[in-house]
């Protein structure tokens, strides 16, 4: 929303995306319209710029964390070993399914939100939960308890506040 209020005149552009330069380039652009008659610059570039530098950055770093997994890679243990529920006071509840050879993680009401895991080393799997950066990966690891079973997971898209550990809940 921009607002001119000695012009009475006010810039709405509703966007449901990650964020790119598109609202603020239209807004800018509709703006140099009104004002000048024409448009000054490629404002949607601009502004997809200024957002490339700001989360480019991190997606680089985590591309870069995740390039490759060690050599030799530590095999992962039986998908028994890490199916089941977790649950904690910040996310709730999430199972980890087996699906073929692959692991599912399901989070959210219902497990809304579905996200495949795909083995990295030893008992982290990788993820890649931004439909906005479908490249970013991100990791799921366990903790394996004296059982053989995954006592907890961490799921670092949700750990910014540390807040992303999952206990093992049920069995």
């Amino acid at each position: 929303m921009t607002l001119f209020p000695e012009e009475k005149l006010g810039i709405v552009i509703i966007a449901n995306a990650f964020s790119t330069g598109v609202p603020e380039g239209l807004s800018d652009s509709f703006a140099d319209l009104v004002f000048d008659g024409t448009v000054e610059k490629d404002w949607i570039k601009a502004w997809d710029d200024t957002y490339a530098s700001l989360f480019g950055p991190a997606i680089a770093a985590a591309k870069a964390t995740y390039a490759a997994p060690p050599s030799p890679a530590r095999p992962s243990g039986p998908a028994g070993a890490y199916a089941g529920s977790y649950s904690n006071d910040f996310i709730g509840d999430a199972i980890v399914s087996s699906a073929g050879d692959a692991l599912v993680l399901k989070i959210g009401p219902a497990g809304a939100r579905s996200y495949s895991l795909k083995h990295f080393d030893g008992d982290l799997f990788l993820t890649f939960p931004d439909a906005e950066t479908p490249d970013r990966p991100s990791a799921v690891g366990f903790d394996i308890g004296p059982n053989g079973k995954a006592s907890a997971m961490t799921i670092e898209f949700l750990d910014d506040n540390n807040l992303g550990t999952l206990r093992r809940v049920g069995d």
